[in-house]
């Protein structure tokens, strides 16, 4: 992708997307009953109309993801379309975009420590109930620091 390219996208990012780290609980789809907290980064950018459907598409055509439409259905308004990225995607991403943030520029260097620090527990990796206690710690300050630096 050339520059020119990445430039707008990531100002339009800049405007309209969201940076997240949320959680959701997760299932063992052995044991129903025992559930665990799963942290992971979260990307969107959103916009109505034509125009949205088409910077959505240039979303997904250059970094993958997802793309949703919302229709109104008493047609009082545009239909919305949001892209969507989620975890290594998502860091990918950020990587990209970062030299041209200027607003979510805090956002993302936060994210994208986050995404660094949570990816030693792919694959195999059995960590202790410790350094899981802790890691689950910092996934939750992570959270807590994305909510603050949307507020300021």
């Amino acid at each position: 992708m050339d520059k020119i390219n990445l430039a707008y996208l990531a100002g339009f990012f800049d405007g309209e997307g969201c940076v997240c780290i949320t959680q959701r609980l997760c299932y063992n789809h052995y044991n129903k009953k025992r559930g665990f907290l799963s942290y992971y980064l979260f990307i969107t950018a959103a916009q109505c109309g034509k125009e949205g459907k088409q910077i959505c598409k240039d979303f997904k055509l250059c970094f993958g993801g997802s793309v949703r439409i919302k229709q109104d259905k008493k047609k009082k308004h545009r239909s919305s379309y949001s892209w969507a990225v989620v975890s290594w995607l998502a860091y990918r991403f950020l990587k990209m975009v970062y030299p041209y943030l200027r607003i979510k520029k805090e956002e993302a260097e936060l994210a994208m420590e986050f995404a660094e620090k949570t990816s030693s527990y792919r694959g195999n990796n059995c960590p202790s109930e410790i350094e899981r206690i802790e890691k689950f710690s910092y996934y939750e300050t992570a959270k807590q620091e994305m909510h603050f630096l949307k507020k300021v």
